[in-house]
């Protein structure tokens, strides 16, 4: 039975502690968060260490990995603690802040022997397993043109407001764009250049509202639309629209059901989900692999560092107006 150390007990630990109830080969063996003593009647922590030092719970022996779900900002320093430390590590995505940041951290899992996963949860997504598997087994044919879509409400529900903090998050663009950015660069790879056009509407933030287009050398379009600043208790939006020489496929969170599949001469249909959410997925994935002492696959560091790689590529076309290339 592995052992799990959780660091950071804000919005996304609560999804992870939550999610290893249902992984039979993992448990929590310790949580860490600068307000513990605040958090030890909202969660069920009987059995659990709980560490108000970050430190602590790196030199606890008993923890095998740890679940770094920290604010953006602080990725690099303590994924590079947990790893410099003998901890095998799964970080929240974004990876990091910019690209030296990722380097640092590829460089700290080289020198420690450990594995290191970023937790880009969009890979393990039921609907976008279902894209993936359409393309990678060409079950329409080629890819014509894919079109991605997130949109949100600002997320003034942070810890001390962090997500609208430009310097702490990156903005929309690294926090919530960086989902379908991975997506792009897990089905096709880095483009050749991208052309974005983007705009700051939250006081503090970054860019929170883009439109990019990603530039192959194939014959296929793809475009990314992202928002974060919708009002009117919009709630959430995620989708996609994937057009292939044989069929299409459309996704939706708006949408009941959220994803049917329109065959060129047939009917269309529902396909089957999976019940398992991609949180519960993604952990138990990289249990799985500490278990069999074999490095991740599905989300490699470097194919993580590619996608924040692609980011600043973007943030670069926003700022110079022109195409910027990879």
């Amino acid at each position: 039975m592995l052992k799990v150390g959780i660091i950071g007990m804000g919005h996304m630990g609560e999804r992870h502690i939550n999610s290893y109830k249902n992984i039979d080969n993992v448990e929590v063996g310790a949580v860490n968060d600068v307000r513990i003593s605040e958090l030890v009647n909202k969660f069920d922590l009987e059995g659990i260490k709980t560490y108000e030092k970050i430190d602590d719970l790196l030199n606890d022996e008993c923890i095998d990995f740890v679940d770094i779900c920290l604010p953006t900002f602080l990725h690099k320093e303590y994924t590079t603690k947990a790893l410099d430390a003998g901890k095998h590590v799964i970080c929240e995505k974004p990876m990091a802040m910019n690209v030296e940041e990722c380097d640092a951290m590829i460089e700290a899992q080289k020198k420690s022997g450990r594995f290191l996963m970023i937790a880009q949860c969009i890979r393990f997504w039921n609907e976008y397993e279902i894209l993936k598997d359409y393309v990678f087994q060409n079950k329409f044919g080629r890819l014509l043109s894919l079109y991605m879509l997130r949109a949100c409400e600002p997320p003034s529900w942070s810890w001390n407001n962090w997500l609208e903090q430009g310097s702490k998050s990156g903005g929309a663009i690294l926090d919530l764009h960086v989902h379908d950015v991975d997506m792009v660069n897990y089905l096709l790879g880095k483009p050749e250049a991208v052309y974005s056009v983007g705009a700051n509407a939250i006081k503090g933030g970054g860019i929170d509202i883009l439109s990019t287009q990603y530039l192959y050398d194939k014959d296929i379009v793809v475009t990314v639309d992202c928002n974060w600043a919708v009002e009117g208790r919009f709630g959430f939006e995620a989708g996609f629209r994937a057009c292939f020489e044989r069929g299409t496929i459309i996704f939706s969170t708006k949408n009941n059901p959220s994803i049917t599949i329109y065959p060129k001469d047939k009917d269309s249909f529902v396909p089957e989900l999976e019940t398992k959410d991609a949180y519960e997925k993604e952990l138990s994935y990289f249990a799985d692999c500490i278990e069999k002492g074999k490095e991740p696959e599905i989300v490699t560091p470097k194919s993580a560092r590619d996608t924040i790689k692609i980011v600043t590529a973007e943030l670069k076309s926003i700022e110079s107006k022109e195409k910027s290339l990879i």
